[in-house]
């Protein structure tokens, strides 16, 4: 075997964000910790994330509004918690490997609301989320400003992201 590997091969590692988990982010945009080395000023979209390890809290209250032609019209209230890293610890980014000292630091949080189309076979939700915490976030400790409330941010790097995603879910009712 090769002892030079340092993270777990790309089939087996863990990616965070889209309409399934962290909705606040884009599909595989979120990790890896508080690093933003794959963030690029010079692409138009930044490179997926993918880490060792994943650490995930949701809570989710759903609630039926009306009832048409036998589909159940609902929405949600959620919050998501979490993030990925790596578990080798690479001197060259020490910010991407996890560390319980930096867990409060590195966690993301996002909160929304969402609509539902319960076809009793299958469920169609449409999803907004918006950033509460985002740990690239450089200002306030990552966490979101009240008073200099903003649905973009500016990065370290200079690169401007949504502080906020729509997320279109298929799936199953349960």
């Amino acid at each position: 075997g090769n002892k030079e590997i340092s993270t777990l091969p790309f089939f087996k590692q863990f990616a965070v964000g889209g309409p399934y988990s962290m909705r606040a982010w884009g599909l595989r945009q979120l990790g890896l910790g508080s690093s933003n080395t794959y963030d690029s000023i010079l692409t138009s979209t930044f490179r997926d994330r993918y880490g060792d390890m994943v650490l995930e809290f949701n809570a989710e209250y759903r609630f039926t509004m009306a009832t048409i032609a036998g589909v159940k019209i609902g929405s949600a209230l959620y919050s998501d918690i979490g993030n990925i890293w790596n578990l080798k610890k690479d001197p060259l980014d020490t910010k991407a490997s996890f560390s319980l000292s930096n867990l409060a630091t590195d966690l993301a949080i996002g909160v929304g609301t969402g609509l539902r189309l319960d076809f009793n076979y299958f469920l169609i939700r449409l999803d907004f989320a918006y950033k509460v915490k985002d740990p690239m976030r450089t200002e306030n400790g990552g966490w979101m400003s009240i008073k200099n409330f903003n649905w973009t941010d500016i990065r370290s790097n200079g690169r401007e992201v949504s502080n906020y995603a729509l997320q279109l879910g298929i799936g199953l009712p349960f």
